[in-house]
């Protein structure tokens, strides 16, 4: 077994926190007990982690040995509604639903959890304006700073590098994911 040391980073600094609902409850139990809000961290490695504190009082007057089911960022229910792969920019820039993964140019991205699901979400919206409010609503129920989205914004664009310019901020309102050129380019001519 791994040290986990090695796994687990002491540092939060990389860390990506959220509120989450899971469920607690023995493994074939016809009911499972929902419990919403649930902080948790997200590493750059995909792991999720609740601290032990959390596991105590989330665990607390479940009879016997219950398990903690944690429901995956997107559901099957969502992604079979959904294509499994999005093409932007003529194909240069592909969001897949079933790797979670965002390529560029058909090298992986690198991208974290969060910011998959956030690139996702205005993938979904694309060509909408999708506020900042609703982003802080949808990923992280209302409670954390008014920044933290153009903070995640900011680290989906550099990892989309030569196509950051897909994801735009309309000052006031949010951002929209658009892959329509904003200018011819600059070596062609004008007609």
């Amino acid at each position: 077994m791994p040290d986990l040391e090695e796994q687990f980073p002491a540092a939060e600094s990389n860390l990506e926190h959220s509120k989450i609902t899971i469920h607690i409850g023995k493994v074939g139990a016809s009911e499972l007990t929902e419990v919403q809000n649930v902080p948790v961290i997200f590493s750059p490695e995909g792991y999720i982690g609740l601290h032990a504190r959390t596991i105590g009082r989330v665990a607390a007057g479940q009879p016997g040995s219950s398990i903690i089911w944690i429901k995956p960022p997107i559901s099957q229910a969502e992604s079979q509604s959904a294509p499994n792969k999005l093409e932007f920019v003529n194909g240069s820039v592909v969001l897949d639903r079933g790797k979670l993964t965002v390529d560029i140019d058909g090298v992986d991205s690198g991208i974290t959890g969060i910011e998959f699901k956030l690139f996702d979400h205005l993938a979904q919206n694309a060509g909408r304006v999708v506020s900042k409010e609703e982003i802080i609503n949808e990923f992280w129920n209302g409670h954390v700073h008014e920044r933290t989205p153009y903070v995640h914004i900011l680290h989906i664009r550099k990892k989309l590098g030569d196509y950051a310019w897909i994801i735009r901020t309309r000052y006031n309102r949010g951002f929209i994911l658009d892959d329509t050129p904003l200018e011819p380019p600059r070596d062609e001519p004008q007609p």
